[in-house]
């Protein structure tokens, strides 16, 4: 016999309308509690935003002033090679050399700033001309507005995080699509190395994927799967399995999702990279930022495979 716990009993004679006085105030007194538990997670809750949000706003401080600095910095380095460069020609001492080697990384930074600031105008503009919202930087926190964005691969990248920029929002099928650049660095010193790459992420709270990550295979990951690393091959689709790695905690859910119409459709469009949060769903192609022109193409490519997904 199943045993009633003193809630249900309660529960019950709400419902039937037999409580007796003293049980009504065990009932306030039990509901009394469970607010206070509420209240007291809720407050924990906030402070943890308020901590989130003072870690964020310093990040960004301390961004700001490294960049002004780094600014100032190339600043004074142009002032330095041109004032070589005058040296050099008033009084005939070689010197104009080391003030190249001043102006040339100066210049290649204003450059890139530059360039920077251009795609940050046309992604705004297109934003517009499509309906979408502009965000651009101030939703940094992207990876941690959702427990499931936290479990994607790409988010957990880098030395020290990524960073995101140019973010759009808008809506695709019942699902919230950001699309943002994506930036990280790995390793250190002379094998230090920087990715970026342009992201669509649908985020759609009712969906249930299974974990998964999937990435063009390159020929390292075919050794690494001689020494056990994993990798979901279908023999049914020897196309695919040649083309792309599949990896993540429930190969068995992982297989059953990925049928014979998705194995054809992702050997078919090759380079591009898929991951699954649960509710979460990324789609980029690894270091490559799409150019503005070719934006809508690469929405309309990832709505495809999120579509897929539902």
């Amino acid at each position: 016999m199943k045993k009633v716990s003193r809630v249900e009993e309660l529960e019950e004679k709400i419902l039937n309308g037999n409580l007796s006085q003293k049980e009504l105030e065990e009932v306030y007194s039990e509901i009394l509690k469970e607010e206070q538990k509420f209240d007291a997670k809720q407050e924990n809750l906030d402070q943890q935003l308020d901590e989130l949000d003072q870690k964020i706003e310093k990040s960004e401080k301390r961004g700001k002033f490294f960049s002004r600095l780094i600014d100032y910095a190339m600043v004074f380095s142009v002032l330095v090679g041109f004032g070589l460069i005058f040296y050099s020609l008033v009084s005939q001492v070689d010197t104009w050399f080391i003030g190249l080697c001043f102006i040339l990384p100066a210049g290649f930074y204003f450059y890139s700033q530059k360039k920077e600031k251009q795609r940050t105008e046309r992604i705004k503009k297109f934003s517009y001309q499509n309906g979408m919202e502009f965000l651009n930087d101030e939703y940094i926190d992207l990876d941690y507005s959702s427990e499931d964005s936290k479990k994607l691969e790409l988010f957990n990248k880098g030395n020290y995080g990524g960073s995101f920029s140019n973010v759009l929002k808008t809506t695709r099928d019942n699902a919230d699509l950001f699309i943002f650049d994506y930036q990280y660095t790995q390793g250190t010193g002379d094998s230090k190395s920087h990715y970026e790459q342009t992201v669509c992420l649908f985020r759609k709270a009712e969906r249930n994927l299974p974990e998964f990550t999937l990435k063009p295979e390159r020929f390292y990951h075919k050794i690494g799967s001689v020494f056990g690393y994993q990798d979901v091959d279908f023999s049914s689709d020897s196309g695919f399995s040649k083309k792309y790695l599949l990896r993540g905690k429930d190969e068995n859910a992982i297989r059953m999702i990925f049928g014979p119409e998705k194995l054809h459709y992702f050997k078919m469009n090759s380079g591009l990279s898929v991951e699954s949060g649960i509710t979460d769903l990324i789609v980029y192609k690894h270091n490559k930022r799409v150019k503005v022109k070719n934006l809508s193409n690469f929405i309309q490519t990832a709505t495809e495979i999120n579509n897929m997904f539902n």
